[in-house]
């Protein structure tokens, strides 16, 4: 179905899931009258594992981009159409920059200089702070094509969940397992005083776009 409306609206299936996001962002604030004028943003880590790297035994190797969840536009349609515009030139300058560049120029940069620009990157994501670089991640992982077979059964169900982010209200982690979509959020008690709310408004925010491309 998420398919559907990408076939249907254009753009790649990361921006239905955005889009998603954003209406139920959109609608929750929107419902406690606390919708900002401006749009909300969004933090996209993207994966920087060349096809051709050897497996890894931990840690993960991933850059980001920033992008409008266009929670300042009404109609769904139009919604994901602003999502799509902002996320494609997002990527295309992280592609330009090449997701290797900062973990190359951190190599050369001597610890007299680093560890001062870390002190005040660490500082910048701990302090809560109305200039954060983002107001959601939202991290959309692939995964197995064919459900999981395990001593003989297959695994039905899986409980998805990522990591804190500081200075952001909501943490979505997406992945993909068969032919379904999952989605897990983590809501921070100061931003998000109502996570059932959030959920069923980003369930919503699906059926409406769905709506939207059968109607």
């Amino acid at each position: 179905r998420a398919k559907s409306i990408r076939r249907a609206l254009g753009g790649t299936l990361n921006d239905v899931a955005l889009a998603v996001v954003a209406g139920g962002v959109r609608t929750y604030l929107a419902d406690r009258d606390a919708l900002p004028d401006r749009p909300l943003l969004a933090s996209v880590p993207v994966s920087s594992e060349p096809p051709d790297a050897p497996v890894r035994q931990a840690g993960n190797r991933f850059w980001s981009f920033t992008t409008s969840l266009a929670t300042d536009v009404a109609d769904p349609v139009e919604r994901l159409a602003a999502i799509s515009a902002v996320a494609r030139e997002a990527r295309g300058q992280l592609d330009l920059l090449g997701a290797d560049l900062m973990p190359a120029w951190l190599d050369l940069v001597p610890p007299a200089v680093a560890a001062p620009g870390a002190d005040a990157l660490f500082r910048r994501v701990t302090e809560q702070s109305e200039h954060a670089d983002a107001n959601v991640l939202v991290s959309n992982i692939r995964g197995p094509a064919e459900p999981w077979p395990w001593h003989g059964s297959i695994v039905e169900e899986l409980w998805i969940d990522g990591p804190p982010s500081n200075g952001v209200g909501a943490n979505v982690m997406l992945w993909s397992y068969g032919d379904r979509l999952l989605f897990g959020i983590l809501c921070f008690a100061d931003a998000v005083t109502d996570p059932p709310a959030l959920a069923a408004a980003c369930e919503a925010a699906f059926a409406e776009l769905r709506a939207a491309v059968s109607g």
